[in-house]
């Protein structure tokens, strides 16, 4: 399973994408520990996650790579054409 987040100062949004690239779930959580915390526990065992790489992404990028979730940063140039 793969998930994209939007990681923004309040809230963040993600999609998730399985293998072959189907939309499997969309949502939104509180950029907080809470927030992060109930978000981890939800994403299947073996997820990756992409996040944009910004202040904010930093934060969330630290707070998944410390719960042993494979979390990757991605320049924002690049990810804008997959936004859309």
């Amino acid at each position: 399973m793969y998930v994209g987040s939007d990681v923004h100062k309040k809230n963040s949004n993600y999609t998730m994408v399985d293998g072959q690239g189907t939309e499997v779930e969309k949502g939104r959580f509180p950029t907080t520990c809470e927030g992060l915390n109930e978000f981890a526990s939800e994403l299947p065992e073996g997820a990756k996650v992409a996040i944009e790489a910004s202040t904010s992404g930093i934060f969330v990028y630290e707070y998944l790579d410390e719960r042993e979730i494979e979390v990757h940063l991605a320049h924002p140039v690049y990810v804008k054409p997959f936004a859309k």
